[in-house]
């Protein structure tokens, strides 16, 4: 629930930072948006990553593979 209220506000910051970005259509736009979005989106990946972590550590699963050098 938090993660589409905290980019809630993403849209208007960009059209106040870019206001011309509105008016760009096409492969420019989507190129500048994806962009700006990508530390987003992998904040949000980390962040799922380490609560999955978490919970299999808790729930005694294994989290890493063990290898044996020959």
């Amino acid at each position: 629930m938090m993660i589409p209220i905290s980019l809630a506000p993403l849209p208007i910051l960009i059209h106040l930072i870019f206001p011309d970005l509105m008016k760009i259509t096409g492969e420019e736009a989507v190129g500048v948006l994806t962009l700006l979005c990508s530390p987003f989106t992998g904040m949000m990946f980390i962040t799922i990553g380490y609560k999955l972590e978490t919970n299999y550590e808790k729930w005694n699963y294994k989290t890493e593979m063990e290898t044996k050098m020959i």
